[in-house]
């Protein structure tokens, strides 16, 4: 020996190999007979409730909506209002987009109503 230490990352079997003790180590894994295999299912973390929806209502989207229905220009307005957050700035799209919001706003309107005619 040279003195310097030796790590061993692996076991010797009776057949003479080295197999890898990091197929051990997987969270979510289960060891049988030597070879390793995943649990059923989703992790426990990825069955999280979702706190906030992505495709939320900001005031940016109620702004290019009003602006779109007072009749102003709607590639302008996309480019004021939703240009930072968009990919496409083909015209479908953004009609497309608008169409969406306003289905999106009118909803969120109608749930607003059912919550206070509840209380």
């Amino acid at each position: 020996m040279d003195g310097t230490p030796k790590m061993n990352f692996g076991t010797t079997t009776s057949a003479g190999t080295v197999s890898d003790v990091a197929g051990t180590l997987n969270i979510g894994s289960v060891v049988v007979n030597g070879s390793t295999t995943r649990k059923r299912g989703r992790p426990p973390g990825s069955k999280a409730q979702v706190i906030r929806d992505a495709r939320a209502l900001g005031i940016h989207h109620v702004a290019f909506v009003r602006s779109s229905l007072w009749g102003l220009d709607l590639a302008h307005s996309f480019e004021r209002y939703l240009a930072w957050s968009e990919t496409s700035t083909d015209v479908r799209h953004v009609q497309h987009r608008r169409d969406g919001l306003l289905k999106h706003i009118i909803e969120a309107g109608r749930r607003l109503v059912m919550m206070r005619v509840m209380d």
